[in-house]
């Protein structure tokens, strides 16, 4: 118990044929009362909300790595922006994607399109309850809730990802409104493929014109796939 005192990050890996219960979750992360970071790996069986509330709970910075998976029974019927049933302190949300996701759906038989669904509307949740104490945001494009965040303002945001590829214009589209509104915004990296059928929108905006994005605070810019 003195140990776990000091610790501070967590990776939460499933080596189990079976996903653990969210009460072992419970009582596992209950021994790190000064946990602030959650790493979660593999969860093929999924991240439930009831998990998603412990950490929640518990930590400021949360990482989930591209094997890992929401669950089907993630609550996705909520108003917009519900929280979890915990208050959301969040400060930085890291969510990967795999280079070839849609080659690992198919293989793996999955229904690619539900899965963004289901996806896109657990970050709509997560991402836009996090606005006021966010400080670094990681999302694949393809369900990055762009459309929602510009509703909000970002005060605290200094490093903003994307990555993935653009799915629609829509999402394209939305971007520069959504830097808009980060004005303490210091590195931006965009690294999402755009497709051959949309035709390529600025991401700051167009130039010499009132969509044009400023971000007197931005110090590194990366660009890939354009």
């Amino acid at each position: 118990w003195f140990h776990n005192l000091f610790t501070r990050r967590l990776l939460c890996r499933q080596v189990y044929t079976k996903t653990p219960s969210d009460d072992f979750y419970k009582s596992y992360l209950g021994f790190f009362p000064n946990l602030k970071h959650v790493r979660f790996e593999g969860m093929p069986e999924g991240i439930s909300p009831s998990i998603m509330d412990i950490c929640l709970e518990k930590v400021t910075s949360l990482d989930v790595a591209y094997e890992a998976r929401w669950k089907a029974t993630t609550p996705i019927n909520q108003t917009l922006r519900t929280p979890y049933s915990v208050v959301n302190q969040l400060s930085h949300f890291s969510l990967a994607s795999h280079c070839f996701r849609e080659l690992v759906s198919h293989l793996g038989r999955v229904d690619l399109e539900a899965e963004y669904a289901l996806e896109s509307r657990c970050l709509a949740k997560l991402v836009c309850d996090m606005h006021s104490t966010a400080e670094l945001l990681s999302l694949p494009m393809e369900t990055a809730p762009l459309r929602q965040m510009l509703e909000l303002p970002w005060p605290r945001i200094r490093s903003f990802a994307l990555h993935g590829r653009h799915l629609t214009l829509d999402q394209a589209s939305a971007l520069p409104a959504v830097l808009s509104h980060m004005p303490s915004l210091r590195t931006l990296r965009v690294q999402a493929a755009q497709p051959s059928s949309l035709s390529r929108n600025p991401i700051l905006g167009i130039s010499c014109t009132t969509l044009a994005v400023e971000l007197r605070e931005l110090r590194s810019l990366t660009v890939a796939y354009p």
